[in-house]
């Protein structure tokens, strides 16, 4: 279920969780955050436009200094599940 809460800079959601961060006019980009953790925080799987493909980032090369929202978990699928397939997709454009 969606839930779209703004996330204090140290609060982090779940792996399987939806976040995402504002870019431009409106849009916002997403990622899913990943059970695997660097310096305290856990990395997230996105598209990212400065690798050009999928990939496991950082949480804060995620957020690149903007509030990270959380989007909540919106699937019937068990969090580990969508981790995986979100993970499938790592190198793709």
């Amino acid at each position: 279920m969606y839930r779209f809460d703004t996330l204090a800079r140290d609060q982090h959601p779940p792996a399987g969780t939806v976040v995402s961060v504002p870019i431009i006019f409106g849009y916002r980009h997403k990622g899913v955050v990943s059970d695997r953790r660097r310096s305290g925080k856990p990395t997230v799987v996105s598209g990212s436009a400065k690798r050009g493909a999928v990939c496991e980032e950082l949480w804060d090369d995620f957020a690149g200094g903007k509030p990270v929202r959380d989007d909540g978990h919106p699937s019937t699928l068990p969090p580990h599940e969508v981790l995986r397939r979100a993970r499938t997709l790592i190198g793709t454009r």
